[in-house]
Parts: structure tokens; sequence; C-alpha cells
């Protein structure tokens, strides 16, 4: 039953993003816009379920934007690596955690994923994806990321585009729920995400949660 809602979910956003993709030029998205497609990615870090679960995607190419399907999700792309717990960043990725663990928002089924589009070129195709891989899960184990999955992959696929990752943009934040956007997505150049970004983004998401 899941894996069949999975399927319509991504054959779905797959009809999107080549709707999207016919339609030039893109325009910034708004609030009540639906996602623009799927998003596969190298997953570097699952820590919802245990490494020996057949649901857990760790090591896997998988589609996080077919899994959460119509749940509420917090999709963060970024295309550098903070560099210590102190980033804006990584405090984001702490609050998710906390909002995940949090009892009062479990039946909402609330997910939230930071997909790293750092490679140049495709996952199979790049030999730097280990080392990347591999500097982003110790990244996530020395900040506790948890539920917080982490992927990986690169900056110009199908999906960086549909999505209207900007180059500009070190970070994308995009905040939805049955595949709308709740608001327009933050965006933030390099060094200029600041702690009042994160708690903007947090209690953004706390609002949307708490709506029955």
């Amino acid at each position: 039953m899941r894996l069949g809602r999975i399927f319509r979910t991504c054959g779905a956003l797959a009809l999107m993003a080549a709707s999207v993709a016919a339609q030039e030029p893109k325009q910034p998205a708004k609030a009540g816009e639906t996602i623009p497609s799927t998003f596969r990615s190298f997953i570097v870090a699952d820590k919802r379920t245990d490494a020996k679960d057949p649901l857990n995607r760790t090591d896997k190419l998988h589609c996080l934007v077919c899994e959460n399907n119509l749940n509420p999700v917090v999709a963060v792309f970024a295309r550098s690596q903070p560099k210590n717990a102190e980033d804006p960043l990584a405090k984001l990725v702490v609050e998710l955690k906390k909002l995940l663990g949090n009892e009062k928002y479990k039946a909402q089924n609330f997910g939230s994923f930071v997909i790293f589009v750092t490679l140049e070129k495709e996952f199979q195709s790049d030999d730097k994806r280990d080392i990347f891989a591999g500097a982003i899960k110790t990244w996530g184990e020395s900040i506790g990321a948890g539920p917080v999955v982490l992927g990986l992959t690169g900056q110009t696929g199908d999906a960086a585009k549909n999505w209207n990752l900007n180059k500009d943009d070190d970070i994308t934040v995009v905040l939805y729920h049955r595949m709308k956007m709740i608001q327009k997505p933050w965006t933030f150049a390099e060094g200029t995400m600041a702690d009042a970004d994160v708690k903007a983004i947090i209690a953004a998401t706390e609002a949307e949660l708490a709506k029955k």
C-alpha cells in the first residue's frame, strides 16, 4: 500500500517535471505552488531506522520527495558543506531533528532532509562522490543529524534544474505540505544565512504542523 502511493506520487511529479521543463523562463516559486518534481539523490545517512532495516535508504539512490508523499516536509538544498556545528545550516538541522522527535507532531508524519547539490556530475559518474559522501556523513555524525536524512547529488541534473536551484543560492529551504509550497522558499547566498533565519524557518514549520 505504501509503495503504491509512492509510485503514484513519483508518476504525478514526473509529469509535473515535464511540464515545468517546457515552461520558459522559470518564474520564482511562491506560496501555494505545487512542488516542481521528484528529487532522486544518493542517501548518505538515514538514521530513521536501523541500518539493517529494509526501509533504511543509506547508500542507495532514492527519491525522498516521493517517499514523503503528501506529508509536511522541510526540504533543504545546499551547494556547500558547513564547516562546524556553529554554522546556521548545522543549527537548522539540529532544530529540525527536535521537531521530528516531538511527540506533539508524530501524527503529522513530518519529514525533513538535506540534499547537498555539490557534485559536478551526476552521482554515478562523479569520481569525487565517495569523498563528498564521506565528508557529509562525518559532518552529520558530528552534529547528531539523527532522523534528518542527508543526501548527495550533482549540480547539473534534471532535479536541480526543475527545482530552480539558482547557482547563486548556496542554501534553499522549501517548506511544503500536500505537495504545495507553504510559502516562498527561503534562499541564501553563501555566508548570509543567520540564526534569525533558522528561527523563522522553524517557526513557520511549527505553525504548519500545528494546523488541524
